[in-house]
């Protein structure tokens, strides 16, 4: 529900898809909805029983993974979709699906042509600080992928996070004077 509409995750995916449940005994605590599109096993939701942190502790919804996966290469299919997440790697989703060492690629779905794009209108500490803290997967002129790292004299790039997946071709580090030039500076800081 998180994700999709429940009318759209029910008729979209629900009624063409396929339903995984992972047991603990006999009650279901973890669960994922999958859509097989032609050769590719699209993985969207997934969840453990009533989002209860221990599921997630206990490793339930990485066991689900792990076991869908396992059926797909036993059932013939090719690719499994883990069906994304936003682009950066100090967010806790993309550090889940990296342990999966999946290739990383621009989507072959409707979200091939979008690009988060994200445009700063003030030079703030706190713009600052969360463009160095989320290092993200940026697109070259090329169609690359690479890893941006921002920094600035007192924000050091986050290199302390790893991105290392096939598919992303490398990082670079840019300095926020020249990503933010020009912007208006309400508040008067050091950062440079």
């Amino acid at each position: 529900m998180r994700s999709e509409r429940r009318d759209v995750a029910e008729h979209a995916l629900f009624r063409r898809g396929m339903l995984f449940f992972l047991r603990r005994a006999d009650e279901r605590i973890a669960g994922v909805l999958c859509r097989l599109e032609g050769d590719v096993l699209v993985i969207r939701l997934a969840g453990v029983l009533e989002g209860d942190p221990g599921h997630y502790r206990d490793g339930a919804q990485l066991v689900l993974y792990h076991l869908v996966m396992r059926w797909a290469i036993e059932e013939g299919i090719a690719h499994a979709e883990m069906s994304g997440s936003r682009p950066f790697i100090s967010e806790g989703l993309y550090a889940f699906k990296r342990k999966f060492r999946p290739r990383i690629v621009v989507p072959r779905t409707h979200f091939a042509r979008k690009r988060l794009v994200l445009i700063p209108r003030q030079d703030t500490p706190e713009v600052r600080d969360f463009l160095c803290d989320h290092p993200a997967i940026t697109i070259d002129p090329a169609g690359k992928l690479h890893v941006t790292y921002l920094y600035d004299r007192d924000r050091p790039p986050r290199v302390d996070l790893p991105w290392d997946c096939s598919g992303i071709t490398g990082a670079h580090e840019l300095h926020l004077d020249d990503l933010l030039a020009g912007l208006p500076r309400p508040d008067a800081h050091d950062g440079r």
